[in-house]
C-alpha cells in the first residue's frame, strides 16, 4: 500500500526490495480477508455466533450505545484515510505504490514532521475501524496482522534508507517517532517541496471506498451490518487500478 518513508525521488535503492514489499497490497488484502475469514470462523465455533465488535461494545448502553460504535468506528476509519490522504499529498502516489524503496534528498515537511510513517499510521487506525465490523477474533487478526506487517516493511525501508542517508536519517529518526505520532510537529528544517492533494487522492481512491463503506454503515446498517457494504471496499480498489492506468503518477525530484 505504501513504500512511505519521507523519500519521495526518481532514485532507487540499489538493494531489490523483497517480495513482500513489491506485493505488499496483495499482503494486506490477505490479512483483512484471512482476518474475517477466521475470525468470524472461530468466532462461531467458540462463542456459536458472529455478532461484530463494535455490537458488543455499544449493546449495554443499547442502540444509542451500539450506534455511537459504529459511528466511532467511521470515524476511525476516516481518520485513517485522512492520514494517509495527508502522507501520500506530500510522498506523491508515484512513491506510494512503487515496488522498491525509493531515496534521495532527505526532506520533511507535513505529516513526516510528527511520524515517520504517516500512512502506516493511517493503516492502523483504518485497521481498526475497520476490524470492528467483524467479531472480536476478526478485529484482533486484523489490528495484529496490520501492525506486525508494518513493522516488516519499515524495517525493510529503514535498512535501505540509512544505507543511503546514514547520520542524517539517524537524526531524523531520534526526533520523530517511527508510527505513533508525536504532538506537535518537530523542530526540523523547512522543506520547500509543497503538496499535491489531487495526487495523492488519486493514490488513496482504494481507502476513500474503506471510509465511504464504513459511513454507509454508521449511517444506515448500524443495527445490522451486512456484506454488501463489501462492495464499497470491492469499487474503491478497482477504480484505484483503473485510474493508476490512466492518471500519470508525480515523482518529486526532493523528498517531502
Amino acid at each position: 500500500m505504501s513504500g512511505e518513508q519521507p523519500t519521495a525521488t526518481t532514485t532507487v535503492a540499489p538493494e531489490r526490495s523483497p517480495w513482500d514489499f513489491r506485493r505488499r497490497a496483495l499482503v494486506f488484502g490477505l490479512i483483512y480477508g484471512f482476518g474475517f475469514f477466521i475470525g468470524i470462523d472461530l468466532q462461531i465455533n467458540i462463542y456459536h455466533n458472529f455478532t461484530t465488535s463494535y455490537v458488543l461494545v455499544g449493546a449495554p448502553w443499547g442502540d444509542a450505545g451500539i450506534h455511537a460504535m459504529a459511528i466511532l468506528a467511521a470515524l476511525l476509519t476516516v481518520a485513517g484515510f485522512g492520514w494517509r490522504a495527508w502522507g501520500a499529498s506530500y510522498l506523491s502516489s508515484g512513491i506510494v505504490w512503487s515496488e522498491a524503496v525509493r531515496s534521495g534528498q532527505l526532506r520533511v515537511a507535513g505529516p513526516y514532521r510528527y511520524v515517520r510513517n504517516p500512512l502506516y499510521f493511517g493503516n492502523t487506525l483504518m485497521a481498526l475501524g475497520i476490524g470492528l465490523l467483524g467479531p472480536p477474533f476478526t478485529t484482533a487478526l486484523i489490528v495484529i496482522g496490520n501492525i506486525l506487517f508494518h513493522y516488516r516493511l519499515i524495517a525493510i525501508e529503514e535498512h535501505q534508507l540509512l544505507a543511503v542517508h546514514g547520520h542524517v536519517y539517524r537524526e531524523y529518526c531520534k526526533a520523530v517517532p517511527r508510527l505513533l505520532p508525536r504532538l506537535t510537529p518537530a523542530a526540523l528544517p523547512l522543506a520547500q517541496q509543497k503538496p499535491s492533494l489531487a495526487d495523492g487522492l488519486s493514490g488513496e481512491i482504494f481507502s476513500t471506498g474503506f471510509a465511504v463503506a464504513m459511513l454507509y454503515n454508521a449511517s444506515v446498517t448500524w443495527r445490522a451490518p451486512n456484506a454488501s457494504i463489501g462492495w464499497w471496499f470491492v469499487a474503491g480498489f478497482v477504480l484505484q487500478l483503473a485510474v493508476r492506468r490512466m492518471w500519470k503518477p508525480i515523482t518529486h525530484e526532493s523528498t517531502s
